[in-house]
């Protein structure tokens, strides 16, 4: 079973993050931070999965470095459209996500 802990955001020291990031946008927050310990290796991972945050777009990826498991990358869709109800859901998909990857 999955454990889910809901704190101030900081970059864990190991296991699986999941990160919901918008369409179009750049890194920022705890992602930039996690892009800057993995010298740019985010960004490139990201690229190569073809990754742009489009809604319901998922990405997982896999040993990453920084003592991570596992990234899981969800897709909000573009800022203007964005509700709660799709934050809700990009939960849902990363839960999801990190599940199936156990």
């Amino acid at each position: 079973m999955i454990d889910i802990a809901f704190a101030k955001p900081a970059l864990p020291k190991s296991g699986s993050i999941a990160l919901l990031l918008p369409e179009g946008g750049g890194l920022i927050g705890i992602a930039a931070e996690l892009d800057q310990a993995l010298g740019g290796g985010l960004t490139r991972a990201l690229a190569a999965a073809e990754f742009t945050g489009k809604h319901g777009q998922v990405t997982t990826l896999f040993a990453p470095g920084a003592d991570l498991d596992r990234v899981v990358a969800v897709g909000l869709g573009n800022r203007d459209a964005l509700t709660a109800w799709r934050v809700a859901q990009a939960g849902a998909q990363a839960a999801i996500a990190l599940h199936r990857t156990e």
